[in-house]
């Protein structure tokens, strides 16, 4: 029984070593198991406070969104009626041109003679749209330097 009892316990020994390789193998996976989950478990907090801040910038975006799209609203309103006005600015100035041209076309040329010559040149006269008041009813300020720069024009 001796060779017996010593092959058992020299089984039992190495089966025994076995497991505690295996113990110690375990205990090492185990710790770093637990230190990955503190790990993880600091990573997810982290990721927590960065998502509830970028919600909150999104939030803040939306908000800047929305009153820089009134704001442009706005403007594209204003510049909607600009556009009208000026529109019709120009109507008008093409009326006034219109009727400044109709006004000068050269008359019909008569040959004159020699007494009725007149001694020095005289002014031109234009028939056409009365332009003496500048503060005229329903004319805008564009008229009105219209008007003015047109009179200069004529001397």
């Amino acid at each position: 029984m001796d060779v017996m009892e010593l092959t058992v316990d020299l089984i039992l020994s190495a089966l025994l070593m076995v497991s505690i390789g295996l113990s110690v193998y375990l205990a090492r996976a185990l710790a770093r198991l637990r230190r990955d989950r503190v790990e993880l478990s600091n990573l997810i907090e982290s990721l927590n406070v960065s998502s509830t801040q970028a919600h909150q910038g999104i939030d803040h975006l939306r908000q800047t969104a929305d009153l820089v799209g009134r704001q442009l609203g706005k403007t594209v309103e204003q510049a909607r009626a600009l556009r009208v006005e000026l529109a019709d600015l120009s109507e008008r100035a093409d009326r006034v041109a219109g009727r400044l041209e109709q006004g000068l076309q050269p008359t019909r040329f008569v040959p004159a003679t020699a007494t009725d010559l007149p001694s020095a040149p005289r002014a031109l006269s234009v028939p056409g749209p009365a332009l003496s008041s500048d503060h005229a009813i329903g004319k805008s300020a564009a008229e009105r330097d219209l008007i003015r720069a047109l009179r200069m024009r004529q001397g």
